[in-house]
């Protein structure tokens, strides 16, 4: 995953920046501080990124795919809280492990 290979998880100090003038596209962009602070509310607003998969309707996958994966991360997520109403009920508090980054999705078929 880009991110991850950009975050560099434990090494912040190999951490480079992808973004510049001459690669608008780079999606790692660093801000020093008085940049923030100038910023509407110290907005995080990525407005540089750009998606055109989302610009260009034809390039979508049809409704009936689009439905199946929505319905299937709406179950995942629903999965999760149910476990993790289960634990709280339990009595456990101890926060559940995070999906591992990159986990591949379960497929999505149509039904």
């Amino acid at each position: 995953d880009e991110f991850i290979a950009c975050y560099k998880p434990g090494r912040t100090h190999a951490r480079r920046q992808t973004w510049s003038k001459t690669n608008p596209n780079g999606r790692w962009r660093s801000y020093d501080y008085k940049s923030l602070l100038e910023r509407d509310k110290l907005s995080l607003d990525t407005f540089w990124l750009k998606d055109d998969s989302l610009t260009d309707a034809s390039a979508l996958p049809p409704p009936e795919v689009l439905a199946a994966q929505i319905a299937d991360d709406l179950q995942a997520a629903q999965e999760r809280f149910q476990s993790i109403a289960a634990r709280l009920a339990r009595g456990d508090s101890t926060p559940p492990q995070a999906p591992t980054a990159g986990a591949p999705r379960r497929p999505s078929t149509p039904s």
